[in-house]
């Protein structure tokens, strides 16, 4: 504590700038949004996807890995945030091609499509295989039906 005149009462002011604490969670928000931007190959997937959509997703991701939340709904679990966040940051290219074709896709309601997304970007490492190896299963057996016709 600095020497003080007692007139000034027993509280110090908080020498905390908010609108700096601001800046600087911004500053995270663009780091964290730049770095997923680099793990997924942003730019190739910009040429081949809505850039609306794709910029949506790295900012939901940005969201959930700065987030202050102890826990995060994925599904209808409750798992822990730095859990999520662990999986978020492991996406590549191929996981969110899989999420916005598996998206595109989609014929149903989604009512909240927040935790839709979520969920399948979450998802995505542990059924993207077996995704492909049903499609490619099914088409194999459509051509050979086709071809015994």
């Amino acid at each position: 504590r600095e020497i003080r005149i007692p007139d000034f009462g027993r509280t110090e002011a908080n020498k905390n700038d908010i609108s700096n604490i601001h800046f600087n969670n911004i500053n995270l928000s663009a780091m964290i949004e730049d770095r997923i931007r680099e793990n997924i190959d942003y730019i190739t997937l910009a040429e081949n996807y809505d850039r609306q959509l794709l910029d949506e997703t790295v900012r939901l991701m940005a969201d959930v890995i700065s987030g202050t939340r102890a826990t995060e709904r994925i599904g209808k679990q409750e798992l822990p945030t730095e859990q999520v966040r662990e999986r978020l940051l492991s996406l590549k290219r191929d996981h969110i091609e899989y999420v916005l074709d598996s998206i595109k896709e989609n014929s149903t309601e989604i009512r909240n499509y927040r935790s839709y997304l979520l969920t399948a970007l979450y998802n995505a490492p542990v059924t993207m295989t077996g995704y492909y190896d049903a499609l490619v299963r099914y088409h194999d057996a459509k051509r050979q039906k086709a071809a015994l016709s």
